[in-house]
């Protein structure tokens, strides 16, 4: 059984990546690191051949609201996650690190809290898998146990030390798209030969 589907790996979104995407993952762009940006992943253990291949770069502040179709006033530091599609190339889709992180007030009455914001997306854009490349065929295709890792570095961190299948979640219930309980598209098991039916993991209650 393969472990992800790739048929069901591309965007939802229209086939033709944004222009500012474009640009970035280009060669017309340098993909060059802010020393910020670079510390950050040196500390997650990311080698720089990890970190070139999965083609993570330093969005120039002009184009960080360009990429979220939003402002956010105060962000002028940010690194592209680029998310690779196991059908070729990029996915239409991507998730930004911010320097330095936000806060905001989440709940209600007393039962408000401070909830830290260290990532950002484009509004209404989904959940995707995110595949470090070195595994990612591996990922699709083997029958060898699948590793599920809660977060991008996480996830690159296990295939370039372990060299096994793994792939990543973008947060806990990453795996499930929103107000429903069915497993993102990509995670679905399909049938084959002499294969069996996984279940889906449980929610965290």
């Amino acid at each position: 059984m393969n472990h992800v589907d790739p048929s069901k790996s591309s965007s939802t979104s229209p086939p033709s990546k944004t222009t500012h995407l474009e640009f970035l993952m280009s060669p017309v762009y340098s993909g060059a690191l802010h020393p910020l940006h670079r510390a950050d992943l040196r500390k997650s253990m990311l080698s720089d051949d990890t970190i070139q291949q999965q083609g993570i770069r330093s969005i120039p502040p002009n184009m960080i609201a360009q990429l979220l179709r939003f402002d956010m006033p105060g962000v002028t530091s940010a690194m592209l996650f680029p998310f690779a599609d196991p059908a070729g190339g990029w996915m239409d889709h991507i998730r930004m690190k911010i320097f330095q992180s936000l806060t905001r007030e989440t709940g209600r009455g007393g039962k408000k809290k401070a909830e830290t914001i260290k990532y950002l997306q484009p509004k209404a854009s989904g959940v995707r898998l995110y595949f470090p490349l070195a595994t990612m065929r591996a990922a699709c295709e083997s029958m060898e146990t699948l590793r599920v890792c809660e977060g991008e570095k996480k996830g690159l961190l296990v295939a370039q030390r372990e060299d096994v299948p793994v792939v990543a979640l973008c947060r806990v219930e990453g795996w499930h798209v929103g107000g429903s309980d069915e497993l993102l598209a990509e995670l679905r098991p399909h049938r084959a030969q002499g294969s069996r039916r996984e279940g889906r993991p449980r929610r965290r209650r």
